[in-house]
């Protein structure tokens, strides 16, 4: 299918087309890295959540995602229909030789937060927390957003630096100390009205509105090829290390405890309330590979 950030992309079914794969509790997500890419793009794979989200604390653990590689945009975010009027949450999310993190929030005009403007686009962003090959380097990295009529917060830890219980069972975040990036809810924004409904995206796209309309400007990348699209085309075995591996993602809500997001082959997963947390490989019952790639 199409890709909204009109990346050079071809989402598919990972299953099909080997994309996907699970093994020890772990899941991974690849793009093609073999052949020449034709059509619409470079051959990956888009995983949506069925469930739509209002308050979550949402954690994943990541053994490894997209390194610093150019022409890669690698993201693990959230969007409410009718982009931006429900906004976006961008968790962890980076382009090319990025190195460090990028969270942001885009809403429909009349969001700002922290004295930034949140429209659009462009949106409202912290730069900090572990991102590609640091992550990588470190041996992974937890993730941990907790979106509250308060406004969110984003903790990022590498390694093993993360506190026990957040990848436990019973997570608090009132002891996990300063987050890592605090958008909060305020006079300039009253985030309830603005981010609603989220599905929970991990995806790896190339070139677009970002990788792409930055690859000009960035010298190491722009010396490799004219353009994102013709160096993503034409050079697959640069995208080798362009893979996610999803150790567990757990998603705590205000209803009746926890509800289970399990990571699936294919481009979509199914959420439901089986027990306090899901691992990775426990997506026998709770998974699909349909095509439901889009938002």
């Amino acid at each position: 299918d199409a890709d909204p950030t009109e990346g050079y992309v071809d989402y598919v079914d990972g299953t099909d087309n080997g994309l996907f794969s699970q093994s020890g509790g772990t899941v991974r997500l690849s793009v093609d890295s073999e052949n020449v890419a034709t059509g619409r793009g470079r051959k990956s794979v888009r995983l949506t959540s069925k469930a739509s989200y209002n308050h979550a604390l949402v954690i994943i653990d990541v053994g490894h995602m997209p390194g610093n590689i150019c022409g890669v945009w690698p993201a693990f975010w959230s969007t409410g229909p009718n982009w931006p009027s429900n906004g976006e949450i961008d968790i962890l999310e980076g382009v090319s030789t990025q190195s460090t993190n990028k969270m942001t929030m885009h809403t429909d005009p009349g969001c700002s937060i922290n004295g930034k403007d949140c429209q659009g686009s462009q949106g409202c962003s912290i730069d900090a927390g572990p991102y590609g090959a640091n992550i990588n380097s470190a041996g992974g990295a937890v993730y941990a957003l907790e979106w509250t009529s308060d406004g969110m917060k984003i903790w990022g830890w590498s390694g093993n630096s993360a506190p026990s219980d957040a990848t436990g069972n019973n997570p608090d975040p009132s002891g996990w100390g300063t987050p890592t990036g605090n958008f909060p809810s305020g006079s300039g924004c009253n985030v309830d009205e603005f981010f609603k409904d989220q599905q929970l995206v991990f995806d790896t796209t190339f070139c677009g509105v970002w990788a792409g309309e930055t690859w000009s400007s960035n010298s190491r990348c722009s010396s490799l090829a004219p353009t994102c699209e013709e160096y993503v085309r034409d050079t697959p075995e640069a995208f080798e290390d362009a893979y996610w591996t999803i150790n567990s993602m757990k998603v705590y809500t205000n209803g009746d405890g926890s509800e289970s997001l399990a990571s699936a082959g294919g481009n979509s997963a199914n959420t439901g309330n089986t027990g306090n947390s899901v691992n990775s490989g426990n997506t026998g019952n709770t998974a699909n590979t349909g095509n439901t790639d889009t938002t």
